[in-house]
């Protein structure tokens, strides 16, 4: 999930309550890789399936939200 000003922390802490474990990351940082992989295109649709694709293959990085936030 990007750290987008405060408007993540209320979905994030449900997702938290419920057990998931998010990463929170930089936007500057998933924008930059979108630009890579998907340079044309700006969708959410898009911008999460590059996220999950970076966290995967280990170029995105963030930090648990848990940790930060307990």
């Amino acid at each position: 999930m990007e750290a987008t000003a405060h408007y993540y922390e209320v979905i994030a802490r449900w997702f938290d309550f419920y057990g998931y474990n998010l990463l929170i990351c930089n936007p500057r940082q998933s924008k930059y890789l979108r630009n890579v992989l998907k340079p044309y295109f700006k969708t959410d649709i898009i911008d999460s399936m590059v996220i999950a694709k970076g966290v995967q293959l280990g170029v995105l990085k963030g930090e648990l939200f848990n940790e930060k936030y307990s």
